[in-house]
Protein backbone atom coordinates (compact mmCIF):
# COMPACT_ATOMS: atom_id res chain seq x y z
CA UNK A 1 0.00 0.00 0.00
CA UNK A 2 1.62 3.63 -0.81
CA UNK A 3 1.49 6.11 1.54
CA UNK A 4 -0.75 8.41 -0.75
CA UNK A 5 -3.65 5.51 -0.92
CA UNK A 6 -5.35 6.00 2.59
CA UNK A 7 -5.46 9.67 1.59
CA UNK A 8 -6.90 9.55 -1.63
CA UNK A 9 -9.21 6.56 -0.16
CA UNK A 10 -10.82 9.19 2.88
CA UNK A 11 -11.07 12.18 0.30
CA UNK A 12 -12.86 9.56 -1.87
CA UNK A 13 -16.54 11.88 -1.05
CA UNK A 14 -15.02 15.27 -2.19
CA UNK A 15 -14.80 13.97 -5.90
CA UNK A 16 -17.04 14.88 -8.59
CA UNK A 17 -19.96 12.58 -9.13
CA UNK A 18 -22.69 12.83 -11.88
CA UNK A 19 -25.54 11.05 -9.79
CA UNK A 20 -24.81 13.51 -6.29
CA UNK A 21 -28.29 15.04 -5.81
CA UNK A 22 -27.85 19.22 -5.17
CA UNK A 23 -30.79 18.43 -1.98
CA UNK A 24 -27.98 15.84 -1.09
CA UNK A 25 -25.17 18.18 -0.64
CA UNK A 26 -27.89 21.07 0.86
CA UNK A 27 -28.74 18.38 3.08
CA UNK A 28 -24.93 17.42 4.54
CA UNK A 29 -23.97 21.02 4.95
CA UNK A 30 -27.20 22.00 6.90
CA UNK A 31 -26.47 18.89 9.09
CA UNK A 32 -22.54 19.99 9.58
CA UNK A 33 -23.89 23.40 10.47
CA UNK A 34 -26.22 21.99 12.84
CA UNK A 35 -24.03 19.96 14.61
CA UNK A 36 -21.16 22.33 14.92
CA UNK A 37 -23.67 25.07 16.30
CA UNK A 38 -24.72 22.14 18.99
CA UNK A 39 -20.82 21.56 19.76
CA UNK A 40 -20.55 25.42 20.31
CA UNK A 41 -23.64 26.54 21.53
CA UNK A 42 -24.14 23.97 23.93
CA UNK A 43 -21.41 24.16 26.23
CA UNK A 44 -21.80 28.11 25.78
CA UNK A 45 -25.33 28.06 27.09
CA UNK A 46 -24.11 25.54 29.58
CA UNK A 47 -21.65 28.00 31.19
CA UNK A 48 -24.04 31.16 30.61
CA UNK A 49 -26.41 29.13 32.74
CA UNK A 50 -23.85 28.16 35.21
CA UNK A 51 -22.59 32.35 35.45
CA UNK A 52 -26.07 33.65 35.86
CA UNK A 53 -26.89 30.92 38.81
CA UNK A 54 -23.96 31.83 40.49
CA UNK A 55 -24.51 35.72 40.52
CA UNK A 56 -28.26 34.91 42.03
CA UNK A 57 -26.74 32.80 44.51
CA UNK A 58 -24.38 35.82 45.16
CA UNK A 59 -27.08 38.20 45.34
CA UNK A 60 -28.59 36.02 48.00
CA UNK A 61 -26.25 35.45 49.73
CA UNK A 62 -25.11 38.96 50.26
CA UNK A 63 -28.47 39.94 51.14
CA UNK A 64 -28.94 37.56 54.09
Amino acid sequence: MRPNSRVRRSLWRWRRNPLRRREDVVEGRLLLTAWLVVAVGGPWAGAMGAQATHDILDRQRAER
